[in-house]
């Protein structure tokens, strides 16, 4: 640009804008095609109905599967309702934050707790409660089962001692969460933690119901 006689300078300049404004255009086009492709698939997700498994057995698919381009541009709004909704706490996070789903003028009770294996379940479990007029309570925290694991951070100790506190404290029919735990090189297995957890709330006259 230094080098550019000063009378030249608007010049250039102007070729420069006309050859990145396509550029501007072109992907301000795309960005809008994304958005409203992503909110119409979003909306259309929402409300569509789950339908029941009326099948006798599930069989994983050999085939290789190629997403088609809605679901491709969609695939991060394919989350549990909890994330949207702001009740499952963050990996960092210490407070027990929680938000209803199914029957929600149920006074019948059922908590989902635990980490993101459990906050998978609530699509289904608020279909669920909806259906058989309970009241779903999910109550979940990213990287966090109930009962803490040797990997678990300081804020899992605090948000689980919390987390049994709250439990306890609302009484529910049950309680929903995970049963087994998997790592890498080692088998499904049950940690003593879990077990210890379960056993608390169960001495408060609370069913487990593990998964």
């Amino acid at each position: 640009f230094r080098r550019i006689p000063r009378e030249k300078v608007l010049v250039n300049f102007s070729i420069g804008i006309l050859f990145f404004l396509p550029v501007m255009v072109a992907a301000f086009a795309f960005r809008h095609e994304v958005v409203s492709t992503t909110e119409s698939a979003k909306i259309e997700l929402e409300q569509k109905s789950i339908e029941p498994f009326t099948g006798d057995k599930i069989y994983l698919e050999n085939e290789s599967f190629k997403p088609d381009r809605e679901r491709l541009l969609t695939i991060k709004q394919r989350v549990p309702a909890a994330y949207a909704a702001g009740c499952n706490q963050s990996m960092d996070g210490e407070e027990v934050t929680t938000c209803d789903f199914g029957d929600l003028s149920s006074d019948r009770e059922i908590v989902l707790a635990g980490g993101s294996h459990a906050v998978q379940w609530i699509t289904a479990l608020d279909s669920i409660g909806k259906e058989n007029n309970f009241k779903v309570i999910n109550m979940t925290k990213a990287g966090c089962p109930l009962g803490v694991v040797e990997e678990s951070n300081e804020s899992c100790h605090i948000w689980n001692e919390e987390a049994v506190e709250k439990i306890i404290e609302i009484a529910p029919h049950a309680v929903i969460t995970n049963s087994t735990r998997t790592v890498v090189d080692q088998k499904e297995f049950i940690p003593q933690s879990y077990i210890d957890t379960w056993k608390v709330i169960s001495d408060n006259e609370i069913d487990v119901i593990g998964i």
